[in-house]
């Protein structure tokens, strides 16, 4: 089976285990992978007061504010570039990852909404 990767730091590396379409759902996770700043930024997710995301959000708007551009640009952008061949920063996450949308709505923080996709399996 093939595994999705990402080039960082001058080569391709696999993309860690726990995200969903590149939100991960454990700071820890990416370590090594995004900078310092960029995984205490994810950290940081579980100490913002949560996002109203309403009918629907761009997925790449919602992940900067709640994890950091990083997390945008060097995670979710080259996947769903490669799935949808579009700007992270402009598709719907409600039409690209519906089960994501729904947990953000019931989940206080991006973090736990990712961890609950997890745990459903989708």
């Amino acid at each position: 089976t093939a595994t999705a990767s990402v080039w960082s730091r001058g080569e391709l590396v696999p993309m860690p285990k726990g995200h969903v379409m590149g939100v991960p759902g454990d700071a820890r996770a990416v370590e090594g992978l995004l900078s310092e700043e960029g995984v205490r930024r994810i950290a940081a997710d579980l100490d913002l007061p949560p996002t109203e995301i309403g009918d629907d959000i761009a997925i790449g708007a919602y992940v900067a504010a709640r994890m950091g551009h990083e997390v945008v640009d060097r995670l979710v952008e080259p996947l769903l570039g490669g799935v949808y061949a579009g700007d992270a920063r402009r598709i719907s996450l409600r039409a690209a990852v519906p089960a994501l949308f729904e947990a953000a709505r019931e989940h206080p923080t991006l973090t736990a909404a990712v961890r609950a996709v997890q745990r459903a399996g989708a």
